[in-house]
């Protein structure tokens, strides 16, 4: 592990900047990108373009360029300092030469949307916290130095390899050596599925149940582990690319509709009453940030649940679980979610990808969405998205196109 000492000051702010004479004693600092820990030989690597790409189209002495399509400058980085003296890189850096930092910060921000991250830029001190829709928390500190601009990219929390592969995206983004095009697949690429996965469905029936049964001990826990336990393996068993089609489907039907089984019923209810409650606040930091990674993590269920009993399920049984969610009132919970876009952007991805699979296969849901004024809340969405996040700006898009 780095030293990442002082790391706080970059972030949040703190000490003063050295003065000239500090800066000049800071040449021990290598200034050649260090890849040791981002290098990670994989298939599913970004390709690289060739850095002329990018300086092709901007103007890099003195003059900045506004990425097209970004209605206002997200981080207006003019001038940073460079590295203190007592300040030690995290090994996570590299050195761009031959673009002004405004430039390097607007190609940071480009990636940063394409990523679909919650992004907050400090363009005073020429800093960036993200966090990632897999809970993964980054920051981003550019510093001058000789050679060029100083990008470093720091893991604060989460798990370390969904953070390799976002800081190799914007160490390379920073330069203009990353194909945008190639972004998807590297962030979440499609592993190909073992040639007898699904062929056994059946035979993991009572397995699935015994797993569900777990579940629902675990959901009513009042530990904080425990819970977050039970909400990641409901997470994993409602999607169909990790516990296949049977599994998924039972999963599904135990997430989204009243059962006469003990532990599926349990499960319903207590992912129903966490989306009831997605707006309370609590004055403990660290119960507030439970309360929003459940939240959280009980959209993406009903996302999953959704997806798959459109796909697997019956019209039917779609028709049932409408019904079901507007009668618990959990259609205006997603809307109200989706209001809330700028402040958790993340919650009103998954809440548009609920809405657009409920108004596609649901006539009545069609009407009702029309009729409630859904459509003003997608515009605003929509405009957010496009600004800050290109899924959101997709799915919000494709939504109001079927209204």
């Amino acid at each position: 592990m780095s030293n990442i000492k002082g790391a706080n000051n970059s972030i949040g702010g703190g000490s003063d900047p050295p003065n000239r004479e500090d800066a000049g004693r800071a040449k021990s600092v290598p200034y050649e990108p260090t890849w040791r820990s981002v290098a990670m030989l994989s298939p599913h690597q970004p390709v690289v373009s060739q850095p002329h790409a990018l300086r092709s189209n901007v103007s890099v002495k003195g003059k900045s360029l506004q990425t097209p399509g970004l209605p206002e400058i997200l981080w207006d980085v003019r001038r940073v300092h460079s590295v203190p003296v007592w300040y030690h890189l995290d090994r996570n850096y590299k050195v761009v030469t031959g673009f002004d930092v405004h430039v390097i910060a607007q190609e940071i921000v480009k990636v940063n949307k394409n990523m679909g991250v919650d992004a907050k830029y400090n363009s005073a001190k020429g800093t960036a916290l993200l966090f990632t829709p897999d809970s993964v928390e980054i920051a981003i500190n550019l510093f001058q130095e000789k050679k060029g601009i100083v990008v470093e990219v720091q893991r604060r929390d989460g798990d370390s390899v969904s953070f390799h592969k976002y800081c190799r995206c914007i160490l390379l983004a920073s330069s203009g050596e990353l194909d945008h095009s190639q972004l998807l697949d590297t962030l979440k690429p499609d592993l190909p599925l073992p040639e007898n996965f699904g062929t056994a469905d059946n035979a993991r029936i009572d397995p699935a149940k015994e797993a569900l049964t777990v579940t629902a001990g675990l959901l009513c826990k009042e530990e904080y582990d425990a819970l977050s336990l039970g909400m990641e393996g409901l997470v994993s068993m409602t999607d169909l690319t990790m516990s296949g089609s049977a599994v998924a489907l039972l999963s599904s039907r135990a997430v989204l509709m009243e059962n006469d089984d003990e532990a599926q019923s349990t499960i319903h209810k207590k992912i129903l009453e966490i989306l009831k409650h997605w707006n309370t606040e609590f004055s403990d930091a660290s119960l507030q940030d439970h309360a929003t990674f459940m939240v959280n993590r009980a959209l993406l269920v009903l996302s999953n649940s959704l997806n798959v009993m459109c796909t697997k399920g019956s019209k039917q049984e779609l028709q049932v679980i409408y019904k079901l969610l507007r009668q618990e009132g959990i259609l205006l919970c997603l809307s109200q979610i989706l209001d809330h876009v700028q402040v958790r952007p993340h919650d009103a991805m998954l809440s548009v990808k609920s809405l657009l699979i409920l108004v596609k296969y649901s006539p009545e849901a069609l009407y009702d969405a029309s009729v409630d004024g859904l459509k003003s809340i997608l515009e605003k969405a929509n405009q957010y998205g496009r600004q800050r996040h290109s899924d959101l700006a997709r799915t919000s898009g494709a939504l109001l196109e079927v209204l």
